[in-house]
């Protein structure tokens, strides 16, 4: 995904998301008429015509939209450099977001609002919403589980790759491309060669593509004979690295689904051979 299109489809997504312009009220409808111009739909109408459309009530839940958020994240695949974008530019959006008066957050059509029974509620939802994005932000800049504290449990669970004497120097070069192609931490590579040596890394690799990239990865240096099979692949796999700077185990491991980038994966892997 480039950056073009980040900023016309990702960031209008986040925007809404993070920052809806409507908290409480109703979302009226618009139809554009035979001069091009847009009209209420409702206009002149009542809700017993047959044409009439029900405008889209709005109760925002700061909650649900988080959710929607991290699953929105979850299943996006967004690389370090792409994430630094999309909150450089939402950090802009906060800003706006947060000079908006609380008054504008509100809409009934044909309705006279009394405002002041509304106020508290919009001051909590808006409060939340910017909270929510603080913390979020937070979350994704700093994992959890930092790198450092991720050492390696059971120094029995290693690979090898099978080409003897050169098996450092592609090791070394395996791990050039991934990190180059943004699925790898640049600050992984003496624990990467160190793995795939059979040595004992010190510290877990921070593995920082899809999730089911880098099950794409284990399958092809198994199947493509770049490594030595090992029975517990999934288990070797959970212990040697971690994802995005976060635990994984061998049974997500297995779940995972494979991503549009299988095929560059398998490439990667065939190119050290």
């Amino acid at each position: 995904m480039d950056i073009k299109q980040i900023h016309l489809e990702v960031i209008p997504h986040l925007e809404k998301l993070f920052f809806p312009t409507l908290l409480l009220g109703e979302e009226i409808s618009y139809t554009k008429d035979e001069f091009g111009y847009w009209t209420r739909s409702n206009k002149d109408k009542s809700p017993d015509d047959y044409d009439y459309i029900p405008n889209r009530i709005i109760n925002i839940s700061p909650s649900e939209n988080l959710s929607r958020i991290k699953t929105y994240f979850e299943l996006s695949y967004f690389t370090p450099k792409q994430l630094e974008f999309i909150f450089s530019q939402l950090d802009k959006s906060l800003i706006k977001f947060n000079q908006i008066p609380l008054e504008k957050f509100i809409s009934y059509d044909n309705s006279n609002i009394k405002f002041k029974l509304f106020e508290k509620d919009l001051s909590s939802k808006k409060s939340e919403l910017i909270e929510n994005y603080n913390e979020f932000k937070k979350s994704i800049e700093t994992p959890s589980r930092k790198k450092s504290e991720l050492k390696i449990k059971n120094s029995g669970f290693t690979f090898k790759i099978k080409a003897g004497a050169s098996k450092k120097r592609k090791a070394s070069e395996l791990f050039e491309i991934l990190a180059k192609d943004n699925y790898i931490d640049l600050a992984s590579k003496s624990d990467f060669i160190d793995a795939f040596i059979g040595n004992y890394p010190k510290n877990k690799i921070n593995w920082i593509g899809a999730f089911g990239d880098l099950k794409s990865f284990i399958n092809y240096t198994i199947s493509e004979n770049l490594i030595e099979k090992v029975s517990a692949k999934w288990i070797y796999t959970a212990n040697l690295f971690m994802c995005k700077g976060f635990e994984i185990n061998n049974n997500s491991l297995n779940d995972a689904k494979k991503t549009v980038n299988d095929l560059s994966v398998k490439k990667i892997v065939k190119s050290i051979l």
